[in-house]
């Protein structure tokens, strides 16, 4: 019995040193491993040679978007069943707001194909706007971007002609201009939207701007605002607030631009 339990001794030191040294070794090869500075740069570039379509994506991402709807007819395959114009698809779609689906079976590209012939600017809205903050001068997109019905309310909202219209909004920043849509699409959109581009420093014709502007100041609703907490900061009422606004209720919405009597 003794000799059994000091062979088992025996066995468990033995496999404890064995540990210890395997563990010892471990801790020095970590202490004494030294990264090479260029080791994130090399595994991209393995990641690019495994995955072409990442550097492939990278390049045409720098093309226009006339450039991107002539890939749309290239069938020539770059990466594993991947073909170009799969990927310019891809970049249209989510980058210029080319309305269709991000994906494709091919008499769909040929449809696609068809529609950009007759209609070569099929954007969104915003996709449109930004396109033609690039390409000032061109005479179909503007032509495209005008007839858009949100555009058209807001031609009608502010009274503008379309020169004056155009003008105005390639003025704006892209996210002026989405605001400017917002508040085209709610109930008294004239006041609000020429309250809006006026509070925002631009310059509208006299007939555009607010007819009770005079006496007013202009305020912006920030986050966490109440008409309780605006009206006690320019010692005024609630009541006069909502009266100046026509607001029906007390809820307020942030990046909302109401008067204010001065």
């Amino acid at each position: 019995m003794i000799k059994k339990n000091e062979r088992l001794w025996k066995k468990l030191l033995l496999m404890s040193g064995l540990l210890n040294v395997l563990l010892g070794s471990g801790i020095y090869y970590l202490l004494s491993f030294e990264p090479s500075t260029n080791f994130a740069i090399e595994f991209l570039a393995t990641k690019e040679e495994n995955d072409p379509t990442e550097s492939i994506l990278r390049e045409m991402k720098t093309l226009s978007y006339t450039e991107l709807t002539d890939k749309l007819a290239s069938t020539r395959e770059v990466f594993h069943q991947t073909t170009e114009r799969d990927l310019a698809l891809q970049i249209l779609v989510e980058e210029h707001g080319l309305l269709s689906k991000p994906c494709l079976k091919d008499p769909e590209f040929e449809a696609l194909l068809a529609t950009l012939k007759k209609q070569p600017w099929l954007l969104s809205t915003e996709g449109l706007f930004a396109q033609l903050q690039k390409e000032r001068d061109s005479k179909e997109l503007k032509k495209t971007f005008l007839s858009e019905p949100a555009v058209q309310k807001l031609a009608q909202a502010l009274k503008l002609q379309e020169e004056p219209l155009l003008t105005l909004l390639l003025e704006a920043n892209s996210d002026q201009f989405k605001n400017a849509l917002t508040l085209a699409s709610q109930p008294q959109s004239d006041k609000r939207l020429q309250a809006y581009f006026y509070s925002q420093g631009f310059k509208l014709p006299k007939k555009a701007l607010p007819k009770q502007a005079t006496g007013f100041e202009l305020y912006t609703v920030q986050e966490g605002d109440s008409l309780w907490k605006i009206a006690k900061n320019h010692q005024t009422s609630v009541e006069n607030i909502k009266k100046a606004n026509n607001l029906h209720t007390d809820s307020l919405r942030p990046g909302l631009v109401i008067r204010i009597r001065s």
